[in-house]
This record gives structure tokens, C-alpha cells and sequence, in this order.
């Protein structure tokens, strides 16, 4: 399964290695305090993608928003939910590309997930079509014995 980390905008392959990052949220770069802002997820347009589980639609090759080669993330059916009682729509995420005009200011996401398309590329060629968004990384420990 693949991993999106909102907070740092990390996208982990399968093994658990990171293969790009990019940002979520923003308002198109009117909000620049809701890009990978965990607590903002649940905020229209400002927020990132909410936490859950999506799975990869088909790639949509050009939309006149979002760019060349998007991908869809459709959520299932509790993440849904989820993103349904924040009051966001849970179709309307996607992974694709920054706004080319102003690239660089984070001015392309409206809470998907902005990627290279490297990036995208690999995502959709993997034969792992699931995609868990998690809040930040995960901390792991080694327990101590005394």
C-alpha cells in the first residue's frame, strides 16, 4: 500500500520508501497555512486530503483544471463517510500536477495531492492501487529492557 503523509507531503511506495513530495491544500495558494496542515483537513479547499484509504481510478490524460496525466482517489466507503461529515466532497480528489503558471508558489491544490509527474507516473504504474493518507509519519521505537 502506499502512503500520503499529510504534514509533510511525503508519498511512500509500497516498501515503505519515499518516491516523491509535493503538497496538499491551499486554496490555490490563497490559504498557504492549510498546505499539509493535518488539523485543516477538514476545511473546504484550504485542508489537505482527508485521512482514509483511496484507491487509484484511471488516469484522466488532460483536464482543462488540473493539468496532464491526473489521477483519481476514490475513497472508500468509511473515508467516505468521513469526508462527507467534514462537508467536502469525497470524489473530488485527485493527484496531478502544480499550476504551471505559477509554479513553485504551491498555488495547485484545492486539497489533492500535487505531485511531479515522475512521481505520478510510478504511482500509476504500480501494481499496488491502494493509498492510505495518514496525519504525519510514523515514529517507530524499539521497547527497552531494564
Amino acid at each position: 500500500m502506499w502512503t500520503y503523509e499529510q504534514s509533510t507531503g511525503i508519498l511512500r511506495d509500497p516498501t515503505g520508501m519515499p518516491s516523491g513530495r509535493g503538497y496538499a491544500g491551499g486554496d490555490q495558494g490563497k490559504a498557504p497555512w492549510g498546505i499539509n496542515n493535518p488539523s485543516y483537513e477538514s476545511v473546504k479547499d484550504e485542508g489537505p486530503i482527508p485521512c482514509g484509504l483511496f484507491t487509484r481510478g484511471a488516469v484522466i490524460e488532460t483536464d482543462p483544471k488540473l493539468g496532464n496525466f491526473v489521477i483519481p482517489l476514490v475513497p472508500d466507503e468509511d473515508t467516505a463517510a468521513s469526508i462527507v461529515a467534514m462537508g467536502r466532497g469525497p470524489f473530488s480528489f485527485y493527484m496531478h500536477g502544480d499550476n504551471i503558471v505559477r509554479a513553485g508558489e504551491r498555488a495547485g491544490s484545492d486539497g489533492c495531492i500535487v505531485m511531479g509527474i515522475n512521481v505520478r507516473r510510478a504511482f500509476n504504474a504500480s501494481l499496488d492501487d491502494q493509498l492510505q493518507v495518514i496525519a504525519g509519519p510514523t515514529v517507530q521505537t524499539e521497547a527497552t529492557t531494564t
